[in-house]
């Protein structure tokens, strides 16, 4: 009878991974795979404007906002703004005006699509201990798109990082060594662009329904 069981559990999973079966209840799982973003189209190595870096994160203590808040007063963050660099993040108090580009507390949906469409790089600061094994959509909403990404080390999104080599990981120790990550990026774009277009077919794969009923039933 339990054998019985997970041949049934096998099967179903199997259609879920193809995507076809509807169940008969309405009962969506809460963890599933995130879906990807659609991809952009690729905007070229032309670098006439500045490297557009995009703070995706909302104003949360475990998502860096205190120590972004304390990069965008850094004196060499203010030198490199417009000039080599042009910063979107969500509106903070008590920086300097005009500096970034804001983005809505509650982001459209496509507002959201457009801010990674348009970005060259994507920085998520979120800190230890809240996100050392806790995952993140914006992370896989980045790698959709193809962009490197700057990521704390020692954290789920900095594994990720150095996994499919698509950017660097810092640590948080002052506004400086993350600038000196965006500079390091930059200088070398098309090594880690070309990662991180690569890491989008990878992912996906790897966070699959599929590769998950693979998982689960790969003992059995």
């Amino acid at each position: 009878m339990e054998t019985d069981l997970w041949i049934r559990i096998w099967r179903i999973s199997k259609k879920i991974a193809i995507g076809e079966y509807t169940p008969s209840y309405l009962f969506v799982p809460d963890a599933q795979p995130h879906p990807l973003l659609k991809q952009s189209r690729s905007k070229g190595e032309n670098r006439d404007s500045p490297f557009e870096v995009l703070f995706p994160g909302q104003l949360k203590d475990e998502k860096g906002s205190s120590f972004v808040q304390a990069f965008f007063n850094c004196a060499e963050v203010l030198q490199a703004c417009n000039s080599e660099y042009r910063f979107v993040a969500r509106k903070m108090d008590l920086i300097p005006e005009n500096l970034i580009e804001e983005l809505a507390q509650d982001l459209s949906d496509e507002d959201y699509e457009n801010a990674f469409a348009s970005a060259d790089i994507v920085v998520l600061p979120y800190r230890k201990p809240h996100f050392t094994y806790r995952t993140s959509g914006v992370f896989t909403d980045a790698v959709s798109q193809g962009l490197p990404v700057i990521a704390i080390a020692g954290t789920w999104l900095g594994d990720q990082v150095q996994q499919y080599r698509l950017g660097l990981n810092f640590e948080m120790r002052s506004p400086e060594s993350l600038l000196s990550c965006i500079d390091l990026v930059a200088e070398n774009y098309g090594y880690f662009k070309a990662n991180a277009v690569a890491a989008r077919t990878k992912y996906e794969a790897n966070n699959s329904w599929e590769k998950l009923v693979d998982d689960m039933f790969s003992g059995i």
